[in-house]
Protein backbone atom coordinates (compact mmCIF):
# COMPACT_ATOMS: atom_id res chain seq x y z
CA UNK A 1 0.00 0.00 0.00
CA UNK A 2 1.45 3.27 -1.25
CA UNK A 3 1.44 6.98 0.72
CA UNK A 4 -2.15 8.22 0.12
CA UNK A 5 -3.53 5.01 -0.16
CA UNK A 6 -6.44 4.27 2.90
CA UNK A 7 -6.63 1.17 5.15
CA UNK A 8 -10.16 0.19 6.32
CA UNK A 9 -11.21 -2.43 8.28
CA UNK A 10 -14.56 -1.38 8.55
CA UNK A 11 -17.15 -3.92 9.98
CA UNK A 12 -14.27 -6.15 11.37
CA UNK A 13 -14.91 -5.02 15.18
CA UNK A 14 -16.86 -4.75 18.30
CA UNK A 15 -14.47 -2.20 19.91
CA UNK A 16 -11.98 -0.08 18.96
CA UNK A 17 -9.09 0.69 21.74
CA UNK A 18 -7.37 3.48 21.45
CA UNK A 19 -3.84 3.42 23.11
CA UNK A 20 -2.56 -0.24 24.35
CA UNK A 21 -1.04 0.88 27.84
CA UNK A 22 -2.19 -0.62 30.77
CA UNK A 23 -6.16 0.38 30.51
CA UNK A 24 -6.16 0.15 26.82
CA UNK A 25 -4.68 -3.45 27.25
CA UNK A 26 -6.15 -4.49 30.43
CA UNK A 27 -9.70 -3.67 28.62
CA UNK A 28 -8.89 -5.76 25.15
CA UNK A 29 -7.87 -8.67 26.95
CA UNK A 30 -11.46 -8.17 29.26
CA UNK A 31 -13.53 -7.80 26.12
CA UNK A 32 -11.92 -10.64 23.97
CA UNK A 33 -12.04 -12.88 27.12
CA UNK A 34 -15.66 -12.39 26.58
CA UNK A 35 -15.55 -12.60 22.93
CA UNK A 36 -15.32 -9.60 21.56
CA UNK A 37 -13.55 -8.77 18.24
CA UNK A 38 -10.94 -5.94 19.84
CA UNK A 39 -9.00 -3.54 17.72
CA UNK A 40 -6.02 -1.87 19.59
CA UNK A 41 -4.02 1.18 18.33
CA UNK A 42 -1.14 2.76 19.44
CA UNK A 43 0.89 5.73 18.05
CA UNK A 44 3.85 3.84 20.04
CA UNK A 45 5.97 1.14 19.04
CA UNK A 46 6.57 -0.76 21.31
CA UNK A 47 8.99 -1.99 23.28
CA UNK A 48 8.60 1.69 24.75
CA UNK A 49 8.62 4.12 27.74
CA UNK A 50 5.87 6.38 29.50
CA UNK A 51 6.00 8.67 32.58
CA UNK A 52 4.43 6.32 35.57
CA UNK A 53 4.46 6.30 39.11
CA UNK A 54 5.07 2.55 39.20
CA UNK A 55 3.84 1.00 41.84
CA UNK A 56 1.49 -1.79 42.07
CA UNK A 57 -0.72 -1.73 45.18
CA UNK A 58 -2.45 -5.14 46.16
CA UNK A 59 -5.27 -4.57 44.16
CA UNK A 60 -3.23 -3.77 41.07
CA UNK A 61 -1.97 -7.44 41.79
CA UNK A 62 -5.47 -8.79 42.67
CA UNK A 63 -6.31 -7.28 38.84
CA UNK A 64 -2.96 -8.49 37.34
CA UNK A 65 -3.88 -11.65 38.65
CA UNK A 66 -7.25 -11.92 36.88
CA UNK A 67 -5.97 -11.42 33.54
CA UNK A 68 -3.12 -13.80 34.40
CA UNK A 69 -1.01 -12.31 34.75
CA UNK A 70 0.64 -12.21 38.08
CA UNK A 71 3.43 -15.14 38.06
CA UNK A 72 4.93 -12.88 35.01
CA UNK A 73 4.55 -10.01 37.45
CA UNK A 74 6.40 -11.75 39.94
CA UNK A 75 8.76 -13.36 37.62
CA UNK A 76 9.94 -9.88 37.16
CA UNK A 77 12.33 -9.96 40.17
CA UNK A 78 10.94 -7.09 41.59
CA UNK A 79 11.25 -7.47 45.39
CA UNK A 80 7.79 -7.10 47.85
CA UNK A 81 7.60 -4.11 49.20
CA UNK A 82 6.05 -4.72 53.02
CA UNK A 83 6.71 -1.24 54.75
CA UNK A 84 6.28 2.24 54.81
CA UNK A 85 9.29 4.55 56.48
CA UNK A 86 8.57 8.43 56.62
CA UNK A 87 11.26 10.99 57.44
CA UNK A 88 9.42 14.12 57.59
CA UNK A 89 11.54 16.68 58.56
CA UNK A 90 12.56 16.39 62.15
CA UNK A 91 9.36 13.42 62.41
CA UNK A 92 9.85 9.50 61.20
CA UNK A 93 7.33 6.90 61.41
CA UNK A 94 7.16 3.33 59.89
CA UNK A 95 4.65 1.38 59.42
CA UNK A 96 3.68 -2.13 57.63
CA UNK A 97 1.72 -1.66 54.13
CA UNK A 98 -1.53 -3.81 54.50
CA UNK A 99 -2.54 -6.33 51.75
CA UNK A 100 -5.34 -8.18 50.41
CA UNK A 101 -5.26 -12.29 50.60
CA UNK A 102 -1.81 -13.41 50.42
CA UNK A 103 -0.18 -11.01 47.58
CA UNK A 104 2.34 -8.60 48.10
CA UNK A 105 1.52 -5.58 50.04
CA UNK A 106 3.25 -3.65 46.86
CA UNK A 107 5.80 -4.30 44.11
CA UNK A 108 7.30 -1.62 41.26
CA UNK A 109 7.85 -2.85 38.00
CA UNK A 110 9.54 0.01 35.55
CA UNK A 111 6.61 0.52 33.03
CA UNK A 112 9.31 -0.41 29.76
CA UNK A 113 8.58 -3.95 31.36
CA UNK A 114 4.59 -4.25 32.53
CA UNK A 115 3.73 -3.06 30.00
CA UNK A 116 5.44 -5.03 27.89
CA UNK A 117 3.99 -8.02 29.70
CA UNK A 118 0.53 -7.07 29.51
CA UNK A 119 1.20 -6.52 25.20
CA UNK A 120 3.04 -10.16 25.52
CA UNK A 121 -0.46 -11.39 26.30
CA UNK A 122 -2.44 -8.87 23.77
CA UNK A 123 -0.79 -10.31 20.92
CA UNK A 124 -1.19 -14.23 21.52
CA UNK A 125 -4.97 -13.73 22.63
CA UNK A 126 -7.27 -14.86 19.96
CA UNK A 127 -9.88 -11.63 19.17
CA UNK A 128 -7.51 -8.87 19.85
CA UNK A 129 -5.61 -7.25 16.54
CA UNK A 130 -3.29 -5.17 17.67
CA UNK A 131 -1.58 -2.30 15.63
CA UNK A 132 1.29 0.09 16.57
CA UNK A 133 2.42 3.45 15.24
CA UNK A 134 -1.24 4.51 14.39
CA UNK A 135 -1.61 7.82 15.14
CA UNK A 136 -6.09 8.66 15.64
CA UNK A 137 -6.39 12.38 14.36
CA UNK A 138 -10.57 12.24 14.02
CA UNK A 139 -13.28 9.80 14.97
CA UNK A 140 -16.23 8.76 12.47
CA UNK A 141 -19.96 9.17 13.14
CA UNK A 142 -22.99 7.76 12.20
CA UNK A 143 -26.54 9.80 13.53
CA UNK A 144 -24.49 11.49 15.74
CA UNK A 145 -22.78 7.88 17.33
CA UNK A 146 -19.25 7.66 17.29
CA UNK A 147 -18.95 4.35 15.12
CA UNK A 148 -15.08 4.47 13.63
CA UNK A 149 -11.48 6.27 14.02
CA UNK A 150 -9.80 8.08 11.43
CA UNK A 151 -5.57 8.53 11.22
CA UNK A 152 -2.33 7.41 10.01
CA UNK A 153 0.29 4.85 9.87
CA UNK A 154 3.49 6.16 10.87
CA UNK A 155 5.08 3.28 8.11
CA UNK A 156 4.52 4.79 5.01
CA UNK A 157 1.80 7.58 6.21
CA UNK A 158 -0.97 5.80 4.67
CA UNK A 159 -4.47 6.54 6.09
CA UNK A 160 -5.91 4.81 8.20
CA UNK A 161 -9.73 4.06 8.85
CA UNK A 162 -11.88 1.57 11.11
CA UNK A 163 -15.19 1.09 12.54
CA UNK A 164 -16.39 -0.98 15.70
CA UNK A 165 -19.35 -0.84 17.82
CA UNK A 166 -17.72 1.13 20.54
CA UNK A 167 -14.31 3.73 20.09
CA UNK A 168 -12.84 3.48 23.87
CA UNK A 169 -10.14 6.11 24.58
CA UNK A 170 -7.11 4.54 26.61
CA UNK A 171 -4.80 7.13 25.65
CA UNK A 172 -3.63 9.20 28.56
CA UNK A 173 -4.39 12.55 30.41
CA UNK A 174 -3.84 14.01 26.53
CA UNK A 175 -6.45 12.05 24.99
CA UNK A 176 -7.06 12.29 21.30
CA UNK A 177 -10.24 10.48 21.48
CA UNK A 178 -11.69 12.63 24.28
CA UNK A 179 -11.24 15.77 22.33
CA UNK A 180 -12.66 14.10 19.01
CA UNK A 181 -16.04 13.00 21.09
CA UNK A 182 -15.81 16.93 22.99
CA UNK A 183 -15.90 14.96 26.61
CA UNK A 184 -16.09 17.67 28.76
CA UNK A 185 -14.06 18.21 31.92
CA UNK A 186 -15.57 18.55 35.64
CA UNK A 187 -13.91 19.21 39.17
CA UNK A 188 -10.72 20.60 37.24
CA UNK A 189 -7.99 21.07 39.85
CA UNK A 190 -4.23 22.91 38.49
CA UNK A 191 -1.66 21.03 38.58
CA UNK A 192 -0.29 20.70 42.72
CA UNK A 193 3.37 19.46 42.23
CA UNK A 194 5.44 18.51 39.55
CA UNK A 195 7.23 15.73 39.43
CA UNK A 196 10.50 14.48 38.30
CA UNK A 197 12.13 10.19 38.84
CA UNK A 198 14.99 8.24 37.64
CA UNK A 199 16.47 4.59 38.05
CA UNK A 200 19.60 3.92 40.77
CA UNK A 201 21.52 1.06 41.26
CA UNK A 202 23.54 -0.17 44.19
CA UNK A 203 21.01 1.56 46.55
CA UNK A 204 21.90 -0.56 50.17
CA UNK A 205 18.67 -2.60 50.42
CA UNK A 206 16.59 -2.33 53.81
CA UNK A 207 15.24 -5.34 55.18
CA UNK A 208 12.24 -5.69 54.90
CA UNK A 209 12.14 -3.93 51.25
CA UNK A 210 10.72 -0.68 52.51
CA UNK A 211 8.60 2.75 50.21
CA UNK A 212 11.00 5.16 52.05
CA UNK A 213 9.11 8.74 51.96
CA UNK A 214 10.93 12.07 52.84
CA UNK A 215 9.60 15.72 53.14
CA UNK A 216 11.38 18.82 53.30
CA UNK A 217 10.39 22.08 54.91
CA UNK A 218 9.73 23.96 51.52
CA UNK A 219 7.23 21.36 50.62
CA UNK A 220 9.11 18.92 48.46
CA UNK A 221 8.93 15.03 48.54
CA UNK A 222 10.67 12.40 47.76
CA UNK A 223 9.52 8.71 47.46
CA UNK A 224 12.78 6.04 47.24
CA UNK A 225 11.97 2.05 46.44
CA UNK A 226 13.12 -1.00 44.79
CA UNK A 227 11.60 -2.28 41.51
CA UNK A 228 12.69 -5.07 39.05
CA UNK A 229 16.37 -6.02 37.57
CA UNK A 230 17.59 -4.94 40.92
CA UNK A 231 17.05 -1.99 40.14
CA UNK A 232 15.10 1.65 42.39
CA UNK A 233 13.23 4.19 41.68
CA UNK A 234 14.03 7.92 42.83
CA UNK A 235 11.07 9.92 42.46
CA UNK A 236 11.23 13.56 43.65
CA UNK A 237 8.33 16.24 43.76
CA UNK A 238 7.41 19.92 44.48
CA UNK A 239 5.60 22.98 44.03
CA UNK A 240 4.55 22.94 41.02
CA UNK A 241 5.39 27.42 41.01
CA UNK A 242 9.14 25.52 40.97
CA UNK A 243 9.14 23.87 37.72
CA UNK A 244 9.99 26.67 35.45
CA UNK A 245 13.09 27.21 37.13
CA UNK A 246 13.77 23.79 38.03
CA UNK A 247 13.52 22.19 33.98
CA UNK A 248 16.06 25.75 33.42
CA UNK A 249 18.68 23.42 35.13
CA UNK A 250 17.03 20.14 36.64
CA UNK A 251 20.12 18.52 37.10
CA UNK A 252 21.50 21.22 39.83
CA UNK A 253 18.17 21.87 41.00
CA UNK A 254 16.91 17.94 42.06
CA UNK A 255 20.45 18.04 43.62
CA UNK A 256 19.36 20.43 45.93
CA UNK A 257 16.03 18.93 46.26
CA UNK A 258 18.02 16.05 47.59
CA UNK A 259 20.43 17.60 49.47
CA UNK A 260 17.32 18.93 51.60
CA UNK A 261 15.54 15.89 52.41
CA UNK A 262 17.58 14.29 55.93
CA UNK A 263 19.23 11.14 55.62
CA UNK A 264 18.37 10.32 51.88
CA UNK A 265 21.62 12.00 50.49
CA UNK A 266 23.05 8.88 52.80
CA UNK A 267 20.94 6.52 51.23
CA UNK A 268 22.25 6.75 47.74
CA UNK A 269 25.99 7.70 48.91
CA UNK A 270 27.18 4.32 46.88
CA UNK A 271 24.71 4.49 44.53
CA UNK A 272 25.06 4.86 40.72
CA UNK A 273 22.27 6.73 38.73
CA UNK A 274 21.15 4.63 35.56
CA UNK A 275 18.72 6.77 33.58
CA UNK A 276 18.04 10.68 32.66
CA UNK A 277 15.39 12.01 34.63
CA UNK A 278 12.24 12.24 33.44
CA UNK A 279 9.56 14.80 34.83
CA UNK A 280 6.10 16.79 34.11
CA UNK A 281 4.50 19.90 35.37
CA UNK A 282 1.35 19.69 33.75
CA UNK A 283 0.00 17.23 35.90
CA UNK A 284 -3.45 19.03 36.16
CA UNK A 285 -6.19 17.19 38.04
CA UNK A 286 -9.46 16.49 36.11
CA UNK A 287 -12.72 14.00 35.46
CA UNK A 288 -13.73 13.88 31.95
CA UNK A 289 -16.68 12.71 30.96
CA UNK A 290 -16.52 8.89 31.03
CA UNK A 291 -18.67 7.51 27.87
CA UNK A 292 -21.54 9.09 25.13
CA UNK A 293 -22.50 7.89 22.31
CA UNK A 294 -20.98 4.71 20.87
CA UNK A 295 -17.90 6.14 23.05
CA UNK A 296 -15.99 5.90 26.11
CA UNK A 297 -12.67 6.89 28.62
CA UNK A 298 -10.60 4.81 30.56
CA UNK A 299 -7.38 5.04 32.71
CA UNK A 300 -5.92 8.87 32.57
CA UNK A 301 -7.96 9.29 29.34
CA UNK A 302 -10.67 10.05 31.72
CA UNK A 303 -9.89 10.74 34.71
CA UNK A 304 -6.27 12.22 36.03
CA UNK A 305 -4.62 12.89 39.71
CA UNK A 306 -1.88 13.96 41.04
CA UNK A 307 0.84 10.95 41.26
CA UNK A 308 2.10 11.85 44.92
CA UNK A 309 -0.75 9.13 45.74
CA UNK A 310 0.69 6.60 43.15
CA UNK A 311 -2.47 4.58 42.35
CA UNK A 312 -2.54 5.42 38.68
CA UNK A 313 -1.95 2.00 37.82
CA UNK A 314 -4.38 0.49 40.19
CA UNK A 315 -7.03 3.00 39.04
CA UNK A 316 -6.40 2.00 35.14
CA UNK A 317 -7.16 -1.33 35.78
CA UNK A 318 -9.77 -1.28 38.69
CA UNK A 319 -11.43 0.92 36.01
CA UNK A 320 -10.95 -1.16 33.16
CA UNK A 321 -12.78 -4.03 34.62
CA UNK A 322 -15.67 -1.42 34.95
CA UNK A 323 -16.09 -0.63 31.58
CA UNK A 324 -15.57 -4.30 30.12
CA UNK A 325 -18.93 -5.29 32.34
CA UNK A 326 -20.37 -1.97 31.07
CA UNK A 327 -19.87 -3.32 27.34
CA UNK A 328 -21.03 -6.92 28.27
CA UNK A 329 -24.46 -5.27 28.40
CA UNK A 330 -26.51 -5.94 25.00
CA UNK A 331 -26.43 -2.84 22.76
CA UNK A 332 -30.60 -2.00 23.86
CA UNK A 333 -28.71 -1.47 27.75
CA UNK A 334 -25.26 -0.46 26.92
CA UNK A 335 -26.01 3.65 27.22
CA UNK A 336 -27.74 2.91 30.81
CA UNK A 337 -24.68 0.74 31.84
CA UNK A 338 -21.89 2.76 30.42
CA UNK A 339 -23.68 6.03 32.55
CA UNK A 340 -23.51 3.62 35.22
CA UNK A 341 -20.01 2.84 34.80
CA UNK A 342 -19.07 6.35 34.93
CA UNK A 343 -20.90 6.86 38.31
CA UNK A 344 -19.01 3.69 39.28
CA UNK A 345 -15.79 5.17 37.81
CA UNK A 346 -16.21 8.64 39.78
CA UNK A 347 -17.23 6.59 43.15
CA UNK A 348 -14.47 4.48 43.01
CA UNK A 349 -11.22 7.07 43.02
CA UNK A 350 -13.61 10.42 44.13
CA UNK A 351 -12.18 9.58 47.93
CA UNK A 352 -8.25 9.62 46.46
CA UNK A 353 -8.70 12.81 44.11
CA UNK A 354 -10.64 14.78 47.31
CA UNK A 355 -7.58 13.52 49.28
CA UNK A 356 -4.82 14.56 46.86
CA UNK A 357 -6.21 18.04 45.76
CA UNK A 358 -6.02 18.63 49.84
CA UNK A 359 -9.83 18.76 50.21
CA UNK A 360 -10.92 17.87 54.04
CA UNK A 361 -13.44 15.10 54.33
CA UNK A 362 -16.94 16.24 54.39
CA UNK A 363 -18.00 17.66 57.74
CA UNK A 364 -13.85 18.39 59.02
CA UNK A 365 -12.49 21.64 58.99
CA UNK A 366 -9.19 22.72 57.66
CA UNK A 367 -7.74 23.07 61.11
CA UNK A 368 -8.59 19.88 61.95
CA UNK A 369 -7.58 18.14 59.25
CA UNK A 370 -4.29 19.47 59.02
CA UNK A 371 -4.20 18.59 62.34
CA UNK A 372 -5.06 15.09 61.64
CA UNK A 373 -2.43 14.86 58.66
CA UNK A 374 0.34 15.95 61.15
CA UNK A 375 -0.29 12.34 63.26
CA UNK A 376 0.38 10.36 60.12
CA UNK A 377 4.15 11.22 60.75
CA UNK A 378 4.03 11.04 64.89
CA UNK A 379 1.30 7.85 65.28
CA UNK A 380 2.42 4.45 63.77
CA UNK A 381 -1.59 3.36 64.18
CA UNK A 382 -2.45 6.74 62.36
CA UNK A 383 0.05 5.81 59.58
CA UNK A 384 -1.49 2.49 59.38
CA UNK A 385 -5.00 3.62 58.76
CA UNK A 386 -3.38 5.92 56.08
CA UNK A 387 -1.27 3.49 53.94
CA UNK A 388 -4.69 1.59 54.03
CA UNK A 389 -6.36 4.14 52.53
CA UNK A 390 -3.67 4.54 50.00
CA UNK A 391 -3.20 0.74 49.31
CA UNK A 392 -6.80 -0.10 49.09
CA UNK A 393 -6.84 -2.67 51.89
CA UNK A 394 -9.32 -1.10 53.95
CA UNK A 395 -12.53 1.23 53.42
CA UNK A 396 -12.01 4.68 52.71
CA UNK A 397 -14.22 5.79 55.36
CA UNK A 398 -11.72 4.49 58.02
CA UNK A 399 -9.25 6.89 57.63
CA UNK A 400 -11.01 9.78 55.12
CA UNK A 401 -14.24 10.49 56.60
CA UNK A 402 -15.11 12.80 59.49
CA UNK A 403 -15.83 10.11 61.91
CA UNK A 404 -12.46 8.60 61.47
CA UNK A 405 -10.80 11.84 62.34
CA UNK A 406 -12.37 12.55 65.08
CA UNK A 407 -12.35 9.44 66.63
CA UNK A 408 -8.47 9.53 66.09
CA UNK A 409 -8.30 13.09 67.90
CA UNK A 410 -9.79 11.23 71.09
CA UNK A 411 -6.99 8.94 71.34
Amino acid sequence: MTKGQQRSTAGEYDAIIVGARIAGAATALGLARRGARVLLLDAATFPSDTLSTHLLWSDALAALDRLGLLDATLATGAPPIERIRLAFGRHGNEAAIPTQGDLPPLMSVRRIVLDELLLDRVRRTPGITFHEGVTIDAVTRTAGVVDGVRGVARRGGVAFMAHAGIVVGADGRHSAVARAVGAAEYDVVPPILATYYRYYRDVAPLDPATLEAYRDAEGGFCYLFPCDAGLWTLALSFPQADFDRVRRDHETELAAQIARKGGLGARLVSAEAVSSWRGAGDLTNFFREAAGPGWALVGDAGYHRDPITGRGIADALRTAELLVAALAHPLGERAAALAEYGRGRDALVRPLYDFTVERPPAGVTPDDWGTNLGRIVRDPAHLSAYIGFMANAAPSEAFYSAAAVYAMARR
